[in-house]
């Protein structure tokens, strides 16, 4: 008998040993459960655009043409009609 009576401790140690496991990784867990979470911190990325406004020149340009005069020799060219 006393066989059966070293089995029946090895078993009951057994299943001790794997009720306290259980129980660690309960405890392990709850800790996660009841814990505050912690807030991750959230960057905020702000877009910053520099606007620079050039005003540019309004430039005229007036051209002005003159005609060359005409020589004496174009004036009789023209009186006459060819």
């Amino acid at each position: 008998m006393s066989f059966f009576k070293e089995i029946k401790n090895q078993i009951i140690a057994t299943v001790g040993l794997i009720i306290t496991a259980a129980g660690g990784i309960v405890i392990a867990n709850m800790e996660a459960f009841f814990s505050p979470e912690e807030a991750e911190p959230v960057e905020t990325v702000e877009a910053v655009t520099d606007t620079v406004i050039v005003k540019q020149p309004i430039i005229m340009q007036e051209q002005i043409i003159v005609q060359p005069k005409k020589t004496k020799s174009e004036e009789r060219k023209e009186e006459f009609d060819w």
